[in-house]
């Protein structure tokens, strides 16, 4: 780290910054956006006026008060980034067969392996999430859509309008035709 650096009065806040970010730090949109398309744009420009703007964007991040510290970079933040991975895949995939195979390519396990790592991170298996994001979305369809609930039930990648029925009731505690009445 760069700590021993920036130790003069002037630069104390890129040495603030750099001792916040020891850990990882979580800036929010309204700040990462546009310093990220700023560096883009400053490796294509190499004047004082740069050297400048970058000075004031490294300001404006290390005096953010709405930063999170998310914990050790490493694993838990490897791990995390995965998971996500996953559950984006899923909530964009949910109509369609999820093979467990694919899912765990995708974050270089194998299928054994990747089921362990879901449940170790998040407490559930891979099917009982990917059962709730379906659940869930039938759910929201069921409150506005004249579809039937077999219609449903399939539009929201469940095989058997019988699995379905079983599943959302075992997830919301009524039965799916309870909810669409």
């Amino acid at each position: 780290m760069f700590i021993g650096l920036f130790q003069s009065e002037e630069l104390s806040f890129i040495d603030l910054f750099l001792r916040r970010s020891q850990g990882v730090l979580q800036f929010p949109d309204s700040l990462s956006a546009p310093a990220r398309d700023f560096l883009m744009q400053a490796r294509k420009v190499r004047n004082f006026d740069t050297f400048a703007h970058f000075m004031q964007t490294m300001n404006a991040l290390a005096c953010a008060q709405d930063t999170v510290t998310v914990e050790k970079a490493g694993s838990s933040l490897h791990a995390a980034i995965k998971i996500n991975k996953v559950k984006d895949y899923v909530n964009e995939h949910y109509r369609n067969p999820i093979k467990l195979s694919e899912v765990a390519g995708m974050t270089g396990l194998t299928p054994n392996s990747f089921s362990r790592f879901f449940m170790q991170h998040t407490g559930q298996t891979f099917c009982d999430y990917v059962n709730s994001v379906r659940v869930d979305k039938a759910a929201s369809l069921l409150l506005i859509s004249k579809e039937t609930v077999a219609s449903i039930a399939y539009s929201c990648g469940f095989n058997s309008p019988h699995y379905f029925n079983n599943t959302f009731k075992r997830l919301k505690g009524v039965t799916p035709g309870e909810v669409k009445n």
